[in-house]
C-alpha cells in the first residue's frame, strides 16, 4: 500500500479549514516544518484513519476534535495492486466511513469499509505497516480501559513499538561510527563540493546554480502562462455568455415571443402614430381658429371705431340742423322792424 494524499477537515489546530497533503511519490518523503505547523495532526489523522473505527468515541478519536467542536473528517489516497482508492472517515458528529475507488465509485461504506480497511492494512500495528506510527513516543490513540483485553491490546502494541524501536537504534548505532561513518562523510562531501561552494553558496554551472536558474525561469515562464491563461478565461468567459445568447436567439420559444412582441410594438407604433396625426390635425385646426378669432377681434375694432365715428357725425349733424333753423327766424325780425 503506497500512500499518495492526505486531507484533514474540522482536525485540531484546522478547525473550520481542510489541509492537505498530496503529491506523495514513491521513496521517502520528508515533512518538514517549523513546531506547531500540525505535522504531528497529520500523523495522528492518518493513525485513527487506519485504525480507529468511524464510531468510536474513545480518547483517540477525541482527541481529534478542534476546540470549536466540530466533528474531525480524515481522507486519503492510497494505491494498491487493484488500483488507487479514496478512504474517508468522519468521527464523533454523524460518524460515517467510505472507500471509493478513482473513479468515485462507492465500494464500501460504513462497517464494510471498516472490513475493507483492515484487509489493506493486512496484520495492523504488528506488522510492516507499524514502521509508519514510529515516532515521539505513545500516540494517544492506543486502547484504554482496565480490562484484561485492553490492556493485553495495549501492552502488544507496546512491545511491537519498543522492538521496532530497538531494531532502528541498533541500526543508527552500527552506522554512526567507524568506517561506515567515514564512508557516508566522505560520499556527503564529495555531493555537497559538486553542487556548492566552501562557502555553502551555489556552485557555478553546478546542480545547485542549474536548479536555481531553471527555477526563475520557471517563475517567469509561470508568470507569463498565468497571464495568458488569465486572458484565456476571460476569453472563455465572453464565449460562454456569446453562446448563451445564440441559443437564446436560436430558441424557438424565445423566437416566437419576440414575433410575438415586434407585433405588438408595430400595432402600438400605428396607434402612435396615427394619434399623432390626430394632434397634429388638431392643432392646425387650432392654430386657423386662432387666426379666425384674431381678425374677428380686428373687424370688431374697426367696426367700433367706424360705429363711433358715425355716433359722432350724428351728434354733430344734431347739432349743425338745430343753428339754421333759428338763423331765418333772426331774419325775420329784421325784416319786419324795417
Amino acid at each position: 500500500m503506497k500512500l499518495r494524499s492526505i486531507a484533514l477537515t474540522n482536525v485540531r489546530r484546522f478547525a473550520g479549514r481542510r489541509a492537505t497533503l498530496d503529491g506523495i511519490g514513491d521513496g521517502i518523503t520528508v515533512l518538514a516544518e517549523p513546531n506547531e505547523f500540525g505535522k504531528s495532526t497529520f500523523f495522528d489523522a492518518l493513525h485513527a484513519l487506519f485504525f480507529e473505527r468511524h464510531r468510536s468515541r474513545a480518547r483517540g478519536a477525541a482527541s481529534l476534535q478542534p476546540h470549536t467542536g466540530a466533528a474531525p473528517e480524515v481522507a486519503a489516497e492510497i494505491d494498491l495492486p487493484e488500483g488507487r482508492f479514496r478512504i474517508e472517515k468522519r468521527w464523533l458528529g454523524r460518524p460515517a466511513a467510505r472507500v471509493m475507488d478513482a473513479t468515485g465509485r462507492l465500494i464500501a461504506q460504513e462497517d464494510e469499509a471498516e472490513a475493507w480497511i483492515d484487509r489493506a492494512v493486512s496484520g495492523g500495528l504488528a506488522g510492516p505497516s507499524g514502521l509508519l506510527w514510529v515516532r515521539q513516543g505513545l500516540l494517544g490513540l492506543e486502547p484504554e480501559g482496565s480490562s484484561a483485553a485492553e490492556k493485553s491490546e495495549r501492552e502488544r502494541l507496546l512491545a511491537t513499538r519498543r522492538d521496532l524501536m530497538s531494531s532502528v537504534a541498533g541500526e543508527i548505532d552500527m552506522l554512526t561510527g567507524g568506517r561506515r561513518m567515514d564512508a557516508v562523510l566522505a560520499r556527503v562531501a564529495e555531493g555537497l563540493s559538486c553542487l556548492a561552494t566552501d562557502r555553502l553558496r551555489p556552485k557555478a554551472k553546478g546542480q545547485w546554480a542549474a536548479a536555481i536558474e531553471e527555477a526563475e525561469s520557471l517563475e517567469t515562464r509561470e508568470a507569463d502562462l498565468a497571464a495568458r491563461a488569465s486572458a484565456l478565461s476571460g476569453a472563455l468567459s465572453s464565449r460562454r455568455d456569446a453562446e448563451r445568447q445564440r441559443q437564446a436567439l436560436e430558441d424557438p420559444d424565445a423566437e416566437a415571443a419576440r414575433q410575438t412582441a415586434l407585433a405588438e410594438a408595430r400595432a402600438a407604433h400605428a396607434a402612435a402614430a396615427a394619434h399623432a396625426g390626430r394632434v397634429a390635425q388638431a392643432r392646425q385646426e387650432v392654430r386657423l381658429a386662432e387666426l379666425a378669432a384674431t381678425a374677428a377681434a380686428r373687424d370688431l375694432a374697426a367696426l367700433e371705431t367706424q360705429a363711433q365715428r358715425l355716433g359722432e357725425a350724428a351728434a354733430s349733424h344734431a347739432r349743425g340742423g338745430r343753428g339754421d333753423a333759428a338763423r331765418p327766424r333772426g331774419r325775420d325780425l329784421r325784416a319786419r322792424r324795417r
